[in-house]
């Protein structure tokens, strides 16, 4: 087994050697621009994503240069196990990839972490672990394409299309990487026959096989299907994100200026003063606020969900937040010498959860408003929510006012409380939210003589199937009592056929894809949503495509002469799953097997 581990290594260490000088190169080129490790997350998912094909690549060449006829019995005609040989193909693999890949990356961090006064947390010498298992779960992904059944085995690369998607981050990104790899490691374990077009036949390797070729096709069909119909929606021209929108619905809501949606909003309204406050409405501003981000950091994450720095311009101080000593860390923009820690308050206190930096100076720690006063050099406290709240958006100017957005209220607050503070400035009122803040599209202020009308539009995740949206306006007088002075709902713009696809095409496959994205994810209460029942129709369309997979499953495993047990097993899966497990039959057993 090592001498075949030995042999791989030898064919590809040319490869391996000249690979890591490319990546070392570019590694040190881009890193004398900007810091490698405090990049957004597209940066770090292209780069995963790179990794990921360089894996993919070297998989297919290796498995299709052993997958010719003679040189694969040749291969497997040693005195060894077909599983001990593939285990040592995959070492080999492994080998190339760390030296490829992860040595520069260790190269860096240890430059960065001994030659610079750039910030290197424990979180990040994991980076190399996560991209050395990216790429094993590309290079598995290909070689089991390579040497399984040609019909399907190329569907399993959907386990390693689905990483970046997942909502798991720090150690349980990890985690989720390590039983994709051990999963597709177990796959290539089983195709490893004399035979290599025969399907598995015990239960376990049937079931790991059959399950992400179903969910490959789950996605394919729901993806290709919605293309298809947003594609003909918009050839026809009624399409409301392409032409004008229905009138009362989402889009429009959207779309609308401040003051028309206010006035919509007040439509129907009994209050008496409603005429008058459509008339001041017309002539007022309306000032929008929508949330800004759906998750704050998480300590511990390997990359930056959002912006964790600040610059001090007037001191050339550059300033980087560390998850480890839970402060921020400066460095000169000029020099690159370190310039010391910067906590929170006169004491440079620890900060309880990485903040999120809005731009100069100003930060979000979960319920507070934090700013840097450069002329000080310390990060003061502005403001901070009711215990339980979270801030939703960065400060909205609203006037000679400051509007700030929570999960559970909305804010206002004299402008001058992000130079004061709020105990010199306490909010002039809290107007709690009508619904989640997950579902929230929009929320619009406008000033009238004597109070604050606040239109709250709901709907952000209707076309994909999340509640029923609908518009309220509360009024805030001047002792910040709010009051509901008008309501209605808003038409859903898509049909229902759209909005619940994914639950009508297959219920089975649509659970297992939530569990595989949310599978060790932290919660987070800014993306709280009110959950859309599935309408009868909609239920009634999921049974039919159920029952009639499993009438077609019964047909087909006769045709094809499937012993008892597996006929069985093949259309219970197909009147539980629908489609994706009925296609997912044909493949693994084509008509021309019974010919």
């Amino acid at each position: 087994m090592l001498d075949l581990l030995k042999a791989e290594w030898l064919r590809f260490r040319a490869l391996a050697a000249t690979v890591a000088l490319l990546h070392l190169g570019v590694i040190a080129f881009y890193g004398r621009m900007v810091d490698l490790l405090q990049q957004p997350p597209m940066i770090v998912q292209a780069v995963a994503a790179a990794y990921a094909l360089a894996g993919l690549l070297l998989g297919l060449y290796q498995m299709g240069s052993y997958r010719r006829p003679n040189r694969w019995l040749n291969l497997l005609h040693r005195p060894l196990p077909p599983a001990r040989i593939a285990l040592a193909l995959a070492g080999a693999g492994a080998l190339l990839l760390t030296v490829a890949l992860v040595l520069p990356m260790l190269i860096m961090l240890a430059g960065q972490e001994w030659m610079s006064a750039r910030v290197v947390d424990v979180r990040h010498w994991l980076l190399p672990l996560a991209a050395l298992l990216s790429a094993m779960a590309g290079y598995l992904a290909g070689a089991y394409a390579m040497v399984g059944v040609r019909r399907y085995a190329p569907l399993v690369l959907i386990l390693p299309a689905m990483l970046p998607f997942s909502n798991a981050v720090g150690i349980g990104a990890i985690a989720i990487q390590v039983l994709v790899v051990a999963w597709l490691l177990y796959l290539l374990v089983t195709a490893f026959r004399p035979d290599p077009g025969r399907i598995p036949e015990r239960p376990l390797p049937l079931i790991l096989t059959a399950l992400p070729v179903q969910l490959a096709l789950y996605l394919v069909l729901l993806t290709a299907g919605d293309i298809l119909f947003q594609l003909g929606w918009i050839m026809s021209g009624t399409h409301p994100l392409n032409s004008v929108p229905p009138r009362g619905g989402l889009v429009e809501a959207s779309r609308a200026e401040g003051p028309d949606l206010v006035v919509a909003g007040l439509a129907a309204s009994r209050s008496p003063e409603a005429p008058l406050w459509r008339e001041q409405v017309s002539i007022s501003d309306a000032f929008r606020i929508q949330p800004g981000f759906d998750q704050l950091p998480v300590r511990g994450e390997l990359t930056n969900s959002v912006p964790i720095e600040f610059e001090d311009e007037e001191h050339q101080v550059h300033w980087t937040f560390s998850h480890d000593s839970m402060r921020f860390e400066g460095r000169g923009t000029i020099d690159g010498a370190p310039r010391g820690s910067l906590g929170l308050g006169e004491s440079g206190a620890r900060f309880q959860r990485p903040p999120v930096s809005l731009g100069e100076g100003v930060m979000v720690d979960a319920g507070r408003l934090v700013r840097f006063d450069p002329e000080i050099g310390r990060i003061v406290r502005r403001l901070a929510l009711p215990a339980g709240e979270t801030i939703a958006a960065a400060p909205v100017p609203v006037g000679d006012a400051v509007a700030i957005l929570s999960d559970k209220a909305l804010y206002l607050y004299d402008a001058q409380v992000l130079e004061e503070g709020d105990a010199a400035f306490p909010a002039r009122w809290r107007a709690p939210l009508p619904g989640p803040i997950g579902d929230l599209e929009r929320a619009d202020i406008v000033e009238l003589l004597d109070a604050h009308l606040v239109s709250f539009a709901y709907g952000r995740g209707n076309p994909d199937g999340a509640a029923a949206p609908f518009q309220t306006i509360l009024r805030v007088d001047s002792q910040g009592r709010a009051i509901a002075v008008g309501a209605r709902p808003l038409k859903s713009d898509f049909p229902l056929l759209s909005r619940f696809r994914d639950r009508w095409l297959s219920p089975a496959m649509n659970m297992v894809r939530h569990a595989m994205l949310n599978l060790f994810a932290p919660r987070t209460p800014l993306t709280a949503a009110a959950s859309a029942p599935t309408p009868p129709s909609i239920w009634a369309l999921a049974l039919a495509l159920c029952l009639g997979s499993l009438t077609a499953a019964w047909w087909w495993t006769r045709r094809v002469a499937l012993p008892g047990r597996e006929r069985v097993g093949w259309t219970l899966a197909a009147g539980a799953i629908g489609l994706p497990a009925l296609i997912s039959l044909w493949l693994f057993h084509p008509r021309r097997q019974a010919e």
